[in-house]
Formats: structure tokens, sequence, C-alpha cells
């Protein structure tokens, strides 16, 4: 089960040394893989504490890596996610990448996301 919690340790040593590339799966303890909601099997990374930009460019370091990087899940957290239980957050954003997939946004829709997004963050950022 792929799964990257990023920090900015990890960060550091996965983008601004390159060398470093080898990445250290973090195994969710309980019931046994086959066990689990299928979601668990999706490549999920989901970075904490990172501004617009830094996640931005973390990803345009991490994609390359990946041989299939548009299977690869990108989160940052929230409020409401950073009290969810790991497992029910892998599924829940698992099931956004589905669903967005199957029915992707047209440009003005995600031009308005953006201008959404950006607003929220700015505020979330002065509190």
């Amino acid at each position: 089960m792929p799964f990257i919690l990023f920090t900015r340790v990890l960060v550091y040593n996965i983008v601004i040394k390159p060398a470093i590339t080898k990445f250290r799966c973090i195994h969710m303890g309980g019931a046994r893989m086959d066990q689990q909601p299928p979601q668990l099997q999706n490549k999920v990374i989901i970075m904490n504490g990172f501004s617009n930009d830094e996640i931005a460019r973390i990803m345009a370091a991490v994609k390359p890596l990946f041989d299939h990087p548009r299977d690869l899940i990108f989160a940052k957290t929230t409020r409401h996610s950073v009290e969810m239980k790991l497992k029910d957050l892998i599924v829940d954003i698992s099931e956004d990448h589905e669903y967005l997939k199957r029915n992707p946004p047209t440009r003005e829709q995600r031009d308005a996301h953006a201008a959404r997004r950006t607003r929220t963050v700015d505020s979330e950022d002065q509190e």
C-alpha cells in the first residue's frame, strides 16, 4: 500500500537532496489488506503545513519519479481532515479522486475553484 505523509523533513530529503529517492512507507496496522477498502491501495500523498507554492513544487518534483503520475493522489490537510482517522481520510480522498477522473471539471469550473481555494487558504492563514 503506497502512502506518503509529507513533512518538511521528508520533502527536504526527497526534493532538495535529489540523491535520496527512496520513499519510506508507513504501514497501517490492523486488518489484512484484502479485508480493507480497495481505496487503501491508492498512492496518496498528504501534505501538511506547506504553502500553495511549495505544494506545486513538491508535486512537480515527485510526479516524474513515477510511471503513472496521474494515478498519484495529492492532498493538503484541512481543519477537518486532521481530525479524521488516516484510513477514513485516504478513502475519502480516493473517492474524490475517482469522481474527478470520471467527471473532469471544465476550465471555467477549475478557475472558479482556484479562486475560491485561494480565498479560503488566505482566510485560514489569517486565523
